[in-house]
């Protein structure tokens, strides 16, 4: 590989994390401005062993599993895939579903619960 084609291979993979990144970000934005908002209960929570970055160890991801009813009286139940929520079994929440695929939906969360999970999963990815 020659120094003028070096760069092309990082330039490259930059720019499909970051159209990636839009890409989700995109999606997420849309479903929270043109979401159905409902009340769901986390109806049980799945943890999952993920890899540590920095040891040898497995860490614990939690995943919520979410019930609620669609206003067209559709019951949905389904793993959501926001790991690390700081929630616990039997508690509600509020919800936006997409109203033309109901599966796709997000767990809203205040500033104080964004910021706890963060913290959390920032610590789970340094075990």
């Amino acid at each position: 590989m020659t120094l003028e084609t070096e760069w092309i291979i990082p330039l490259g993979l930059g720019l499909v994390f970051i159209i990636a990144y839009f890409v989700k970000s995109y999606s997420v934005d849309n479903l929270l401005k043109n979401g159905v908002e409902v009340e769901g209960v986390i109806f049980d929570v799945e943890w999952e062993s993920t890899e540590s970055t920095f040891s040898s160890s497995n860490a614990q991801a939690s995943y919520p599993v979410v019930r609620f009813v669609t206003n067209e009286g559709t019951w949905i139940t389904k793993k959501s895939n926001q790991s690390g929520i700081l929630i616990k079994q039997g508690q509600k929440i509020k919800l936006k579903y997409n109203p033309e695929n109901p599966e796709n939906f997000i767990i809203q969360m205040d500033l104080l619960h964004f910021f706890g999970c963060w913290f959390r999963k920032f610590w789970l990815w340094c075990l």
